[in-house]
């Protein structure tokens, strides 16, 4: 994120973007006690702590390891990744209908949240070795191939929310590969026609019932409000009582009498927005575009095209986790289970999402 001596640094040593994120995991680290103290989940609050203090080791390693290291060993951490997720079914540990998780005794691991940070590297350690200014046909095959493995394995858990973060990636690689836009929009094209294809697939072969009544519960917001749609409208309530200055922490009163499920995960900016109101989901929104926009300056001064694609494909992930999330929450996207960068309980997205900012 800073490194001076390194491949690439913020302009003028600008340590700014370290600071971004730790007010972030600050802010989660409250939003989650208040979203759990004085219920069944009240313990998960200091989890939430100690996730968020692996969290910010996991980021000092990604900071201080040289970024030659890094793309050096891009491949071999995908590979084991891909290995991880491919034996999954085996020996993962199954959690609401999804074996999305290895379990060691009281901790669990969820392998296809570090699979993105790894895909990254491995993507970064291709566009490196081929050092070329323009992707060949072969070359977005292979490229795309990267994403396109971890998004099938991680499909096939099932857990599409997770599996569509992989597709931010695609983006990435093609506003990367300087084709002209005519070019870009007819891959997009493509691109669209296999995505909907693979719904279709996943819609008939892999979706759940639950996950089909939240796409159908989306299209139509009345169909089912006390079940499906119960989740989207609680939130809503949440975020639109806490008006301009929120309830306070600790205060509100869709989440302390149990009308907001999951607030501590995918819901957890509808606990900020009625506790802390609009005032405090503008500050936690301006913070995600200020790290957004220090990814962006950090890629266009960058001196490799490595270290440029690597943040360009960082800001692409988390571009898409905050979008959906938040539209989410406010009825704009089906529920699919995409956690919010920093804020959302879970040690192994705190892990990966440490590691994508460090990297970057």
């Amino acid at each position: 994120m800073f490194k001076e001596p390194l491949t690439f640094s913020f302009r003028n040593q600008d340590y700014g973007g370290l600071v971004l994120v730790l007010i972030l995991l600050a802010i989660g680290g409250i939003a989650v006690n208040s979203a759990t103290a004085g219920t069944r989940l009240e313990n998960y609050s200091l989890r939430e702590w100690i996730y968020i203090s692996v969290a910010i080791l996991a980021l000092c390693a990604a900071l201080y390891i040289p970024y030659t290291v890094w793309f050096e060993y891009g491949y071999i951490l995908y590979a084991l990744i891909i290995i991880t997720l491919i034996l999954l079914p085996i020996f993962g540990k199954s959690v609401s209908g999804s074996k999305s998780w290895l379990g060691f005794g009281m901790f669990s691991f969820q392998p296809s949240e570090l699979a993105k940070p790894f895909t990254i590297l491995a993507l970064c350690s291709y566009i490196r070795d081929e050092d070329t200014n323009r992707f060949t046909l072969r070359d977005f095959a292979i490229l795309f191939a990267i994403i396109f493995v971890p998004f099938i394995l991680t499909l096939l858990q099932p857990d599409f929310g997770t599996a569509v973060t992989f597709l931010a990636l695609a983006p990435a690689v093609l506003i990367f590969s300087d084709l002209k836009l005519k070019e870009i929009l007819k891959i997009f094209a493509v691109g669209f026609a296999v995505f909907a294809i693979l719904f279709g697939l996943a819609w008939v072969s892999f979706f759940k019932p639950y996950q089909k009544e939240r796409v159908l519960t989306f299209l139509n917001p009345s169909r089912d409000p006390q079940k499906a749609g119960y989740q989207v409208n609680q939130a809503k309530i949440a975020v639109g009582s806490g008006k301009f200055y929120g309830k306070g922490l600790h205060s509100g009163t869709q989440n302390r009498l149990n009308f907001l499920p999951a607030p501590h995960t995918d819901f957890i900016f509808a606990v900020i927005g009625e506790e802390l109101g609009f005032a405090g989901t503008s500050f936690v929104i301006l913070l995600f575009l200020l790290l957004l926009n220090k990814f962006l300056i950090i890629s266009e001064n960058a001196k490799t095209r490595e270290g440029s694609f690597l943040c360009i494909a960082v800001f692409f992930i988390f571009l898409l986790h905050i979008i959906v999330n938040i539209g989410m929450v406010l009825g704009l996207f089906p529920i699919m289970g995409i956690p919010l960068p920093f804020l959302s309980f879970g040690g192994s997205f705190l892990v990966a999402t440490a590691l994508l900012s460090g990297l970057a």
